[in-house]
């Protein structure tokens, strides 16, 4: 897909997907599960559990620290039986992380991670790994570091739904007294699948696309997103991004000046 290059991608009012921009991507050329079980299998990793594959889960959560073999095993074995908790590496692992470096139990694939050039590096923040099965869902939630999401798809395929910041009073976000580092999610309950025909995003517009291997999502600063896994494994790394004032500075007046939509 073309960019026009008179609008900085930082500077894009809407989500874009880009169709095929990463197909020469060294990981997307070459990491399967045999490639990360033989890099990085041993590595220690912090995941998140799930009964029902919804994350995050907001009573008693569960999170664990296993190898990246025993991750992947979860994921892949057939015989597993299908109403077993789901495990997901849901970007707590880092390649890059502003103030202090990446996470150890990733160090062997820095040589591999080059950021596609699209990815405009001066202003990058962090970068992190998703590794996760088929049918898990996130809840509604925008990025709570309020950067830009360069949402690079390794393997598999996911959907997402995606609603502008002007909509926040409609999407009943957690409260800050209770969910002090979850009130950037919604309380609606969702999946993707789900939404186009949901009443309680009746009358909002969205936008609602798929992404696979070799495709980048670019998500703007503070736009609400939710996503579906696809495929048997998904495999997936985000940059993000300082926001652009370009882009910043008009939303926000916008949502000071007059309120967010009803």
């Amino acid at each position: 897909m073309g960019i026009d290059s008179k609008i900085p991608i930082a500077q894009l009012q809407y989500p874009l997907i880009f169709k095929g921009i990463l197909t020469n991507w060294r990981p997307v050329l070459q990491w399967d599960e045999a490639y990360l079980s033989s890099k990085i299998g041993k590595e220690l990793v912090r995941v998140q559990v799930s009964k029902t594959g919804c994350f995050p889960v907001l009573d008693s959560p569960i999170s664990e620290t296993i190898s990246v073999s025993t991750l992947l095993n979860r994921i892949l074995d057939p015989q597993r039986d299908p109403v077993a908790p789901k495990t997901y590496l849901n970007g707590s692992e880092t390649f890059s992380n502003i103030g202090h470096g990446g996470s150890a139990a990733l160090r062997p694939l820095l040589s591999d991670i080059e950021a596609p050039p699209i990815v405009p590096m001066e202003f990058l923040v962090k970068s992190a790994l998703w590794i996760g099965g088929a049918r898990l869902h996130s809840k509604l939630h925008y990025d709570g570091n309020g950067c830009g999401n360069f949402n690079a798809q390794v393997r598999g395929r996911k959907s997402f739904l995606l609603l502008s910041p002007k909509r926040i009073t409609k999407l009943n976000t957690l409260p800050s007294d209770k969910f002090a580092h979850l009130s950037h999610f919604s309380s609606l309950i969702l999946k993707v699948d789900d939404m186009p025909h949901s009443d309680a995003l009746k009358g909002l517009p969205f936008f609602h696309g798929t992404i696979e291997q070799g495709d980048m999502l670019y998500i703007p600063p503070l736009w609400f997103h939710a996503v579906t896994s696809l495929d048997p494994i998904n495999i997936n790394v985000n940059f993000w991004t300082l926001p652009s004032h370009g882009y910043l500075t008009p939303l926000l007046k916008e949502l000071v000046g007059h309120g967010a939509q009803q």
